[in-house]
Order: C-alpha cells, then structure tokens, then sequence
C-alpha cells in the first residue's frame, strides 16, 4: 500500500511539474489574483564561505498554497540568468507541503548540492508555487555573495 501511495505521489508531481512553464517572477512578492507569496533569504548579502541559505516562503493570501522540496539556483551573468546545475546523484524528495493562509515555511537550501563555485555576484533561488486553480507560479529571492 505505501508503494502505491509513493508512486501516485510521483504521478501527481510529474505531472504538475511536466507543465511549468520557466517564467520566473523577479520580484520577492508576487499578487496572483490576490494570492500572495512572498519568499525570501535570511540575508541578502552572503560571504563566499557560505554553505547554508535559510529561506523563507510567506503565504499573506486567503487559500492555500501548495509547494514541493525541489528549487532551482541561477546565477546573474552580464544582465543574464544562468542555470546552476546540481550535481549528478541529486534528487528532490516528491513531496508536496501545504502552505495555509497567513502561514510561513521555512527551508533550508545546501549550496554544497551542486559542484558550482558559488564566487562573489548576485544569484536567485526559484521555487514553484502551485495555487488552487491556478498555473504554476515560479517565484523567486535574489541574494549576493560577496
């Protein structure tokens, strides 16, 4: 019974996830037919030994709000947003965590996940937020390392 449970679980996300366009919101808060969802970074500035970034998910709207473990980081390359890759054995946990009105989730995210050498420039984590009947929302947290 819990393989079966695992494998909907994986169904569902695959599927969510097969239609999410990459279109990422650049600011920290996005109003979505007035859902709220803001995420954001402990700090915004960062020094070059960090490992660990706390972040933070904010729902200020009235519904709720679904969210899974998996993110993405970018970095900002002369005006450009350019993918980081993880590193090959990287797998996200497909898991979906509900986000009440009014709530926060916090999570933290491992730089150490990919092989990047994470030097001085501004990045983005991106996250996709899934809202009751709506498309999937890719929002985003930008942060410096120094």
């Amino acid at each position: 019974m819990k393989k079966f449970s695992v494998l909907i679980i994986l169904v569902l996300m695959t599927t969510l996830l097969s239609g999410c366009k990459k279109e990422v919101v650049d600011s920290q808060v996005i109003q979505q037919n007035a859902i709220p969802v803001q995420m954001s970074t402990e700090k915004v500035n960062y020094k070059s030994s960090i490992q660990r970034i706390k972040l933070t998910i904010t729902n200020n709207g009235n519904s709720l709000v679904t969210l899974g473990s998996n993110y993405s980081l970018e970095k900002n390359k002369n005006g450009k947003w350019v993918d980081i890759p993880f590193k090959k054995n990287i797998n996200f946990i497909a898991a979906s965590r509900m986000l009440n009105p009014k709530k926060k989730y916090e999570e933290i995210i491992f730089l150490n996940m990919s092989d990047y050498t994470f030097d001085t420039g501004s990045y983005r984590i991106i996250k996709v937020v899934y809202t009751k009947g709506k498309k999937n929302i890719n929002i985003s947290c930008d942060f410096t390392i120094e």
